[in-house]
């Protein structure tokens, strides 16, 4: 299933989030996982037009103020050049629930994650559709 244009435009925004997040130096797996999970992430997910209006410097304000409500506090990564699989990752985990409509919780419980991610190289060569089908394969717990 090939997403719709203003999907595409959400998956974007999110990659944005995800570069600004790198430009931060949050741990890129603990982002990503606290992101896919998070209501900010879930308002844009569900078509909330007064969210999607908004630019990504705001996503990430708004995700950082929710994560300092719940008294996370984010983890720092050791290294800082992640902006390409950052950017990808927030596109690829976008583009997984709006294809399939699941649910960032549900996709955290169900695929590993991490192991995703440590398959950047391999997997943003691949278009998105077939990267998922590759991770729902090799990642999905059991």
């Amino acid at each position: 299933m090939s997403l719709d244009i203003n999907e595409k435009a959400v998956c974007r925004k999110v990659g944005k989030t995800f570069e600004l997040a790198d430009e931060k130096n949050y741990h890129p797996v603990e982002f990503t996982l606290k992101w896919i999970t998070s209501q900010t992430a879930y308002y844009l997910y569900e078509m909330n037009l007064n969210e999607i209006a908004q630019s990504a410097f705001y996503q990430l304000n708004s995700f950082e103020m929710e994560m300092k409500n719940e008294n996370y506090e984010f983890k720092m990564s050791s290294k800082t050049d992640y902006r390409d699989v950052m950017y990808w990752c927030g596109y690829f985990f976008t583009y997984w629930m709006y294809q399939d409509k699941i649910p960032g919780k549900e996709l955290a419980e169900r695929y590993d994650i991490k192991g995703i991610m440590e398959c950047y190289d391999t997997y943003h060569t691949l278009s998105c559709p077939v990267a998922i089908d590759k991770a729902k394969y090799e990642y999905r717990y059991n």
